[in-house]
């Protein structure tokens, strides 16, 4: 569904994992290990705000960007203008 919906980048870089956390499969169990106690840190949990943030902020980005194509609301610049906040924002986090 993602390959046609053209957001496979979207799958592999969030969905997979989140999934596998919101499932508790062995994926989601062993992407939540905190190695400095041997144990699992299981979501929700403050660990993962900065990445909630992340996905929400972009995501957010992301339905307004598909709203403006479909609706030919001409908003290009201003949806560019997000993105180049949310880059500047985020891109410090991640340094």
């Amino acid at each position: 569904m993602a390959e046609e919906a053209g957001l496979v980048d979207l799958y592999l870089t969030f969905f997979f994992w989140a999934s596998s956390m919101h499932h508790g499969d062995v994926v989601g169990l062993a992407l939540q290990i905190d190695k400095s106690v041997l144990g699992v840190d299981v979501a929700p949990s403050e660990r993962w705000i900065d990445t909630a943030l992340v996905i929400g902020h972009g995501s957010l980005i992301r339905t307004l960007n598909y709203y403006n194509e479909v609706a030919q609301m001409g908003m290009d610049q201003e949806i560019q203008q997000a993105v180049d906040d949310f880059k500047a924002a985020w891109g410090k986090l991640r340094a």
